[in-house]
């Protein structure tokens, strides 16, 4: 591997003929993707010995099953790309991390490249390739690729892709909802120039076509201005999709805090009066309850779930229209900051017989004149 200190020049890989990517992790964070994951796993399904890990934000269209019929590790965690690539860095095995949009397109020989790339340089991307109907995108291509190739700042379309030796020296990826990639590089540029893999990576020019081609440059330079005069990522991430990370639009959120449904691992200090039958199932008619309530309410739902992710789970958040983010491993106060800094706006167990929306609504309220409301 290059030393950190190398600043001098953008590298410029070749493209060898085999390869074998022992030892590298592909982290794909998705959010409503499964069409677009189910091509990209696919693809990368022949390159020997690539570890791939997706990270979901609280899909609705369930790419657990998707990872399922690849064989690939799903994880589940709080929207937003920054802290999905730092939580899927965190669980990969691989000493070199590739980050990856699932909406990529990827060709055996950048498997070659990929290799070759992480033997002689530190950090580095591919050349960005678009596919579209609009003739504009290959212009757009080019600019973007030479633009990182002049100032060593790459986007997520580029593939970025750093040794984990490198990446711990600057923090991880940023846990920052928008423009992670750009903070990224500008941290990492401070330790080593970029190498530059010709080999170009596809990726899709959908956003550019649905918004109009000029108009998204424009808005997408008028985001990166602002982000470097100083403006917060998440105001950028609200002024781009119109709402907070992972938040509908004008909804408070709600997180449900629930363990998985198993029979004699919930409300165990209930067997001994109950039995373990009994004690399953009033459990499940409290959390029943309370997600009933937070489903008839006009609530932005997430199910914050501890233990497995099970079959159970997967149902109750489909029949109450909830969003899964899978808790932390830690203790109980700092999983409900960790769903207050995720945008929760109430936390609320499965343990309360007269939960309704009623009420919640009436925490709100108070909420707006004090910073704590305790129910």
């Amino acid at each position: 591997m290059a030393p950190f200190s190398d600043r001098t020049r953008p590298l410029e890989v070749a493209v060898p003929r085999q390869a074998s990517l022992d030892g590298i992790t592909a982290v794909v964070p998705v959010l409503d993707d499964a069409e677009h994951l189910a091509r990209l796993l696919a693809q990368l399904a022949s390159w020997p010995g690539l570890e791939v890990v997706v990270v979901d934000g609280g899909s609705r269209d369930d790419p657990f099953a998707v990872c399922r019929r690849f064989g690939v590790r799903c994880l589940a965690g709080a929207p937003g790309r920054g802290g999905q690539l730092r939580r899927g860095g965190e669980a990969a095995g691989g000493e070199w991390l590739w980050l990856l949009h699932a909406d990529a397109e990827v060709t055996p020989d950048l498997a070659g490249a990929l290799e070759e790339a992480t033997r002689t340089a530190s950090w580095g991307r591919f050349d960005v390739r678009l596919s579209g109907a609009s003739p504009l995108l290959r212009t757009i291509a080019f600019l973007m690729n030479w633009r990182s190739g002049v100032t060593g700042i790459c986007t997520g379309d580029h593939g970025i892709f750093v040794s984990r030796a490198l990446l711990d020296t600057v923090g991880g990826v940023p846990d920052q909802p928008l423009l992670e990639d750009v903070e990224l590089s500008k941290r990492l540029r401070r330790r080593a120039r970029p190498a530059r893999v010709k080999a170009r990576l596809g990726s899709s020019g959908r956003r550019w076509e649905r918004a109009g081609v000029l108009r998204t440059v424009v808005f997408m330079w008028w985001l990166r201005l602002r982000y470097f005069l100083g403006a917060r990522p998440a105001d950028l991430y609200r002024r781009y999709y119109g709402s907070a990370a992972g938040e509908a639009p004008g909804l408070p959120r709600v997180a449900v805090f629930a363990r998985a449904p198993e029979r004699g691992r919930v409300k165990t200090r209930l067997v001994s009066s109950l039995g373990e039958d009994r004690a399953f199932d009033a459990y499940v008619e409290l959390a029943e309850t309370t997600l009933a309530a937070v489903a008839n309410g006009d609530f932005d739902a997430e199910l914050w779930f501890a233990g497995a992710r099970n079959a159970a789970l997967v149902g109750w958040a489909e029949r109450f229209g909830m969003r899964m983010v899978e808790q932390p491993e830690a203790d109980l106060g700092e999983r409900m900051l960790a769903a207050l800094r995720a945008g929760a706006r109430v936390v609320v167990g499965t343990d309360i017989p007269r939960m309704s929306s009623a009420y919640i609504e009436d925490a709100l309220r108070r909420l707006a004149g004090a910073d704590v409301v305790l129910g």
